[in-house]
């Protein structure tokens, strides 16, 4: 996963050569068995801990309201990798969340490079999709923000348009390498039943 100085933990998807290289291998592997593969994309928005973010940034959202009583992976003061509370999150701009947008876009362009039959948003638990659409969570004041349900559907549909884009259309031609098709889930199919009652809200 790419942790970019945009300052958050499980950016999504595949960015350096040498990951294309390696996922390559094993999209090759899992046809080679007959077998279809996707890829998840996600971020955990405020799900996160400074002890394994860039330079020990704070975690990132759409509130500054901490996750309490949840735990994530994480490391300790002894540098021990485990369960740790979580922290006070940094509410995102504008500006960085257009870069996330472009950030998952990116990934499923790549991750259609290297061979996987599509990629799934991963639009539950708490992460950063749920972050954006809960309306009592969000305290964006911008075009995101959670006071209006255009607005804090904002960022998930824009992934998913840009995501599809860049995916060249999730009912694409079949793929030159695999003769197969490239597929984007929708987080109305894969997601929480939270998530699509919140689409369906009104």
């Amino acid at each position: 996963m790419d942790q970019s100085s945009h300052g958050y933990a499980r950016t999504p998807g595949i960015h350096s050569e040498a990951q294309m290289q390696g996922w390559r291998l094993v999209t090759d592997e899992v046809h080679r068995h007959g077998g279809t593969i996707f890829l998840q994309l996600w971020h955990v928005g405020r799900m996160a801990h400074s002890s394994i973010l860039p330079n020990g940034q704070a975690p990132v959202g759409v509130t500054e309201q901490r996750a309490g009583g949840s735990s994530v992976f994480a490391h300790g003061p002894d540098g021990r990798l485990g369960y740790m509370p979580t922290e006070t999150p940094r509410p995102l701009s504008t500006d960085e969340v257009s870069a996330i947008v472009g950030t998952f876009a990116k990934a499923a362009a790549n991750a259609r490079k290297v061979g996987f039959d599509g990629v799934e948003l991963h639009a539950a638990n708490g992460y950063l999709f749920e972050q954006f659409m809960n309306s009592m969570l969000n305290t964006c004041t911008d075009s995101y923000g959670g006071g209006r349900m255009e607005d804090r559907t904002r960022f998930p549909m824009e992934v998913l348009e840009n995501t599809v884009v860049k995916g060249q259309n999730a009912h694409a031609p079949a793929d030159a390498h695999s003769g197969r098709t490239y597929t984007v889930a929708t987080p109305i199919v894969f997601a929480s039943a939270k998530l699509t009652r919140h689409f369906c809200a009104q």
